[in-house]
């Protein structure tokens, strides 16, 4: 379960972040904030997205990160147990990042400083506790940042866990946020820093098979939700039929070279139309083995759902080969 969260940014819009975050004041999506397509664009401090998980003791954040002009020092990250925060992390007007413990103690000050500009790949793993522990690692490396040190990560009287992570903007200038993982310290994989990752989103480009959904126009269902940003029901797919599934091809990856793959995330945008319980899943199929996600519940207007798949439906790490190869779609689970 560790990969738990990643996002590209790349398919929705700034109307569409409501979706996918379970909080949010403002913010945009587009192409010039990102590193390879689009991005998160804060304008000023007021403006966040919040990430509700569930309650864990560790946690893994990595993002792209630019920042403009900083005239004074303000949060840039949140790692909470509910509303109350955790840690949290800073950056100052002289460009040094700073750690502070929900109790507001002061844990740690960078001793690098970035430039305005210009994107960074920053890591920061956390260990809750009352004697946690904490790193913080920009382009891979911690030496002059943040080495792993011990000490009280978290408020006082609080329980050492979390489970919300919040991205803020900075005061009175901008800050652009790209390639955003987050990882919980459970399992065998993908619990630790993933290092600098490019997360790219890709669409359905033709059905397959089985196709078992219903079209609300024409008889193409891939062509029906292929839109880069959701367009609610101006087409879609639909099933009130308990094991219905619909798959599909999807557009072919970039060209990633040997670069590990750490997991797919398959993300659909659905609703349910009636008062009645209505649960679907991701699933994803290579050769003759199907792999389905955790069912999920819909609600009445239109979200994100989202499932992580580590491996393959067969066990092995995804490469390129085997995810273009691989049919993913959405089940009806009652």
């Amino acid at each position: 379960m560790a990969l738990r969260f990643c996002d590209s940014f790349d398919h929705y819009s700034s109307a569409d972040i409501p979706k996918k975050y379970t909080a949010n004041f403002s913010g945009s999506i587009g192409s010039t904030y990102g590193r390879f397509n689009k991005g998160l664009h804060f304008g000023t401090m007021s403006e966040y997205v919040t990430r509700g998980l569930d309650s864990q003791s560790t946690w893994i954040v990595g993002m792209a990160l630019r920042v403009g002009s900083i005239a004074s020092q303000r949060t840039l990250l949140g790692i909470l147990n509910g509303s109350t925060a955790q840690i949290y992390l800073q950056i100052g007007a002289d460009y040094r990042f700073r750690l502070y413990n929900g109790a507001n103690t002061l844990l740690a000050t960078s001793e690098n400083t970035i430039t305005t500009q210009t994107f960074y790949y920053i890591e920061i793993k956390v260990t809750v506790g009352a004697t946690g522990s904490y790193e913080l690692r920009v382009n891979g490396f911690s030496a002059g940042w943040m080495p792993h040190a011990v000490g009280q990560t978290r408020a006082n009287s609080n329980p050492d866990t979390a489970n919300t992570i919040s991205l803020y903007g900075m005061y009175n200038t901008s800050t652009d946020i790209d390639d955003l993982y987050i990882c919980d310290g459970t399992g065998t994989a993908n619990n630790d820093f993933l290092g600098d990752v490019r997360i790219d989103a890709v669409m359905p480009t033709a059905d397959d098979t089985p196709c078992e959904w219903l079209c609300s126009s024409g008889t193409s269902h891939f062509a029906l939700i292929d839109e880069a940003a959701p367009n609610g029901d101006t087409d879609y797919i639909y099933s009130e039929v308990a094991g219905n599934q619909d798959t599909f091809q999807f557009a072919a990856l970039p060209d990633l070279g040997n670069t590990p793959i750490k997991g797919v995330q398959m993300v659909s945008c659905a609703r349910k139309d009636d008062a009645s319980t209505k649960q679907m899943a991701q699933v994803a199929r290579l050769g003759d083995v199907t792999q389905t996600g955790a069912a999920i519940s819909l609600s009445d207007s239109y979200s994100y759902v989202r499932d992580v798949f580590p491996k393959d439906p067969e066990g092995n790490d995804w490469t390129v080969s085997s995810i273009q190869s691989a049919r993913f779609g959405v089940k009806v689970v009652g």
